[in-house]
C-alpha cells in the first residue's frame, strides 16, 4: 500500500511506501496524493543478501524469516517492516532465515490497483 508521488510522464508512476518508494509502469496518469497498491509476483522480485559493509543502496532491506526448495523454484519470504514478501526465484543458493538481505523491484513487472475504487466495490 502507498501513495501516488507522480508521474513521469512516460508511464512511470512513483509510489511512496512505509518500506520505500516504487516505481510503477501505468497507462494510468495518476493524481498526486491517490491511494494505491502495488503489486508484483514472487518470481518477479529480485533477492540479494545485504552487503556486510553495508554498501548497497535502493531497494528494500528486510530479513529472511523462511526458505522452501519447491522442486523447480526456491521460495524465501521476507520481513520488510510489518509486512512479508515472498521471493520466487530459481534453484540456486538459498538464504539462510535471519540473514539481511535487500528485494529489488522492476518497474516492467510492478502494477498499481486503485485501493479507493476497490474500497467502493
Amino acid at each position: 500500500e502507498g501513495v501516488v508521488e507522480g508521474n513521469d510522464g512516460d508511464g512511470l508512476v512513483v509510489v511512496r511506501t512505509p518500506q520505500g518508494p516504487l516505481r510503477a509502469r501505468s497507462r494510468t496518469d495518476w493524481p498526486a496524493e491517490a491511494r494505491v497498491l502495488v503489486v508484483v509476483r514472487p518470481e518477479h522480485v529480485a533477492l540479494e543478501p545485504e552487503p556486510s559493509d553495508g554498501s548497497a543502496d535502493g531497494g528494500w532491506r528486510g530479513t529472511v524469516v523462511t526458505r522452501a526448495f519447491l522442486g523447480s523454484a526456491m521460495d524465501h519470504v521476507v520481513a520488510v517492516g510489518d509486512r512479508e514478501v515472498r521471493v520466487r526465484g530459481p534453484v540456486g543458493p538459498s538464504i539462510r532465515p535471519g540473514t539481511s538481505v535487500r528485494l529489488r523491484f522492476s518497474s516492467e513487472s510492478c502494477a498499481i490497483v486503485d485501493m479507493d475504487a476497490e474500497a467502493a466495490d
